[in-house]
């Protein structure tokens, strides 16, 4: 949702190249062609393209470096999808003093107003709430405004952010069943996977020391779920 015909085609290619493990190949030849490209705008789209490919490999910290680059703070030819993204990246990197300042102007800006964009901005402060270790917002939401996901990205993010909260028993019950509900041979469950297997690593688990700022957002973002769960939901198509 919230999602043009471009973008959405943009992702499926990008979606193909990493599964069949052609990730440097995809982004080499999206380097010439934006290389080649006689318009500012072709070649941001194939910046776009490259991040957003980045991000679906988890390559984070390349992502990071490449939007900051060429995208960081230009609202005008940055698409919300890749916003969103970003976001998760930021969070991925552990640095959630970014990741809330990038959700603020999320929400400060056009894009937050736009009631067709609802589930973006919505899953930019669930992945927010998640690392932060706000279980309780986080269940908001997947069963509110996200109800619509897969069962298996609620068990997700549920574990997700039991895992930041310090639940380690919470975060492998959600996680087991993430990995149970997901196709077999996904990523998905790969993730799943990965994550449960190292929950009693040193480190891991929270729960989390985060700044003032990151406290007072997620404390406003779970007001936020709390009030889109009240709404009245629109058909997802």
């Amino acid at each position: 949702p919230g999602m043009g015909a471009r973008q959405e085609s943009e992702l499926i290619a990008t979606i193909i190249a990493v599964r069949r493990g052609e990730v440097d190949d995809a982004l080499s030849k999206m380097r010439e062609q934006r290389q080649a490209a006689s318009e500012p705008r072709h070649r941001r789209q194939f910046d776009e393209r490259i991040v957003m490919t980045l991000l679906y490999a988890r390559r984070w910290e390349e992502a990071i470096q490449t939007y900051e680059t060429g995208f960081s703070g230009d609202f005008g030819t940055t698409s919300p999808q890749l916003m969103v993204e970003m976001v998760r990246a930021y969070c991925e990197a552990e640095d959630l003093d970014t990741a809330a300042a990038l959700i603020a102007r999320l929400e400060d800006s056009p894009f937050g107003r736009e009631p067709v964009l609802g589930a973006l901005m919505h899953r930019a402060r669930l992945v927010f709430l998640a690392f932060v270790g706000r279980t309780g917002a986080v269940e908001t939401l997947v069963s509110g405004p996200l109800a619509a996901m897969p069962e298996s990205a609620r068990f997700f993010w549920s574990g997700i952010a039991r895992l930041n909260a310090g639940d380690k028993a919470g975060a492998k019950s959600s996680l087991s069943q993430a990995a149970e509900s997901s196709p077999r041979d996904s990523r998905a469950r790969e993730l799943a996977d990965s994550i449960l297997r190292s929950v009693d690593e040193p480190g891991v688990a929270g729960p989390r020391s985060v700044s003032s700022e990151v406290a007072q957002l997620a404390d406003r973002l779970t007001a936020v779920a709390a009030d889109a769960k009240r709404a009245p939901q629109s058909p997802v198509a």
